[in-house]
């Protein structure tokens, strides 16, 4: 009510509640650098080779540079957060990935977008996968990618994983950017 107590009547109807879940993860276009060490970034696993470059993003200045290790059939390179999380949750992970004309990916190399469930003690149950991109994709354009998938029993946490496989020394890189990880409203209404 203003000043001055003038009169006046307002109706509400029809409202509504709806559960949002924020993505709950640190540092998702890979702007904060790390404090030292392996990791390039704050709030990242990495493994492989994954450097910090701005050479192609979606947003900001930077974004997770990857290329491959050069040992041996498919080896990997990649981040990864991690997410408490239950049996029979839906969870779902975004992301933009590219490749430049300077730094093709090359031969049967290619980037995936991985949700892995883990166990108790961290093992691997089980994981979801969504191919993003190969050497026939248009390069320096950064492409939305999403995967779904649901928490298999036994799970207690949830890790998203932007991750660029290589086949054995085939050339190229990828990069990484804006990468959500959310958690399905779940209930009835």
């Amino acid at each position: 009510q203003a000043p001055g107590l003038l009169g006046g009547s307002v109706y509400f109807d029809d409202a509504t509640l709806n559960p949002v879940t924020l993505t709950g993860l640190q540092n998702p276009s890979f702007e904060i650098p790390g404090t030292g060490g392996p990791n390039p970034f704050q709030g990242w696993v990495k493994f492989g080779n994954v450097f910090s470059d701005g050479t192609l993003t979606q947003s900001g200045n930077t974004a997770a540079k990857m290329f491959g290790n050069w040992s041996g059939p498919f080896n990997a390179s990649g981040v990864y957060q991690e997410l408490a999380a239950n049996p029979g949750e839906t969870w779902t992970g975004t992301a933009y990935v590219g490749t430049t004309t300077a730094d093709r990916v090359q031969g049967a190399n290619f980037a995936a977008l991985n949700i892995e469930w883990r166990d108790q003690f961290g093992t691997l149950i089980s994981f979801a996968s969504q191919y993003a991109l190969d050497a026939a994709t248009t390069p320096d354009v950064m492409h939305p990618v999403t995967v779904t998938g649901v928490a298999p029993p036994g799970t207690v946490s949830a890790r998203i994983v932007p991750i660029h496989l290589q086949e054995s020394t085939a050339g190229g890189a990828v990069w990484w950017d804006d990468i959500t990880f959310t958690l399905a409203p779940s209930g009835c209404d």
